[in-house]
């Protein structure tokens, strides 16, 4: 039983003092019946004989029916009460939740149509800004609340978080401007920073977006293409990069701690500095000349990162495993053999 159900069987003070002035009026009720003859309780005589006064047993079997229906009464009242109680606050959890929903709907619908009314701009069409002077204030101005509107919304998406949707939408921002061609290595509209926590943006083309130091912890990029993106200092901590294609990506200093990388595509993909502790490798490869696959190496991976430690590496071998298996092999060939 959790503590909010020993709350509710807990009795209150006036109802203890209800319920204990309740049986001393009885037991004064019952003592002044014992005191009367007429009242039947004590000894009296009916049709010249002689009745004893009541006993305990005989009270027990005048009260007992009326106890058991009273106190069944009462904790079926107390049962449906807080049944209905129960049914009341997962309404108000639901309605709650698609209140919630509705605001996120509503910021993101209000975020598109804000971009979009500055790429029809009759004036100055946000597409035509670039490639623009650092010194034309008009522009970066312009730039400047693109990118200020953009973070906003990511932060207010992860501010009311509903499960899966709240991926879904952010998926939908990065989506939305890289179809427009705001997300592109000349940094358009630049996501350095931004909060793509837990995005959804699984066989999406992120091919050469530039989301360096951006936070992907935990998203889903699952088949996304990722082929010269910039990817540096990014946190990719727990996010799934099955089967992604990673070429030439530039994953430097990057966090792929615990990342999933099964059957990813890192073909003279960056990895310096990168941490991959405990990442899952299994099956990663790099396409050759003849347009086969070949797992990345062990040593390969080594050289490129900056940790492996508790990492499941390409070959399915755990990577302290594989380093005593490499340890051995070097003992081996520096043992002279016997003459």
């Amino acid at each position: 039983m959790d503590d909010q159900q020993q709350a509710r069987w807990r009795p209150t003070r006036s109802q203890v003092l209800w319920t204990v002035g309740v049986v001393v009026a009885l037991i004064v009720l019952i003592r002044i019946g014992y005191a009367y003859q007429w009242t039947g309780f004590g000894q009296s005589e009916v049709n010249e004989k002689v009745r004893p006064s009541k006993t305990f047993w005989d009270w027990l079997k005048l009260l007992i029916v009326p106890l058991v229906l009273a106190i069944g009464g009462y904790l079926f009242s107390r049962s449906e009460n807080h049944r209905a109680q129960d049914i009341a606050n997962q309404q108000a959890e639901t309605d709650r939740q698609i209140a919630a929903q509705g605001r996120q709907d509503d910021t993101l619908q209000a975020y598109l149509d804000q971009i979009g009314q500055m790429l029809l701009d009759k004036d100055m069409p946000l597409l035509i800004l670039f490639p623009y002077k650092e010194d034309d204030v008009v522009r970066s101005e312009v730039k400047s609340l693109a990118r200020a509107r953009t973070l906003t919304v990511l932060a207010r998406l992860e501010g009311e978080r509903t499960g899966e949707r709240t991926g879904a939408r952010k998926g939908s921002v990065v989506q939305f401007l890289y179809e427009s061609s705001l997300l592109s290595k000349d940094d358009r509209i630049s996501l350095r920073g931004a909060d793509l926590s837990e995005a959804i943006l699984d066989r999406t083309d992120l091919s050469e977006a530039n989301l360096s130091e951006a936070n992907l912890r935990g998203a889903n990029l699952r088949g996304t293409d990722l082929s010269w993106a910039n990817l540096s200092d990014t946190n990719l901590r727990g996010a799934n990069l099955s089967e992604a294609i990673l070429h030439r990506t530039d994953l430097r200093d990057a966090d792929l701690s615990k990342a999933i990388l099964l059957k990813a595509n890192m073909n003279e993909a960056d990895l310096r500095g990168a941490n991959l502790c405990r990442a899952h490798l299994t099956g990663a490869f790099e396409p050759t000349r003849d347009g086969s696959q070949r797992l990345i190496s062990n040593e390969e991976l080594e050289q490129r990162a900056k940790s492996l430690e508790g990492a499941t590496m390409p070959n399915g071998q755990k990577y302290e495993d594989w380093l005593k298996d490499k340890e051995g092999r070097e003992e081996d060939e520096t043992t002279p053999s016997p003459q």
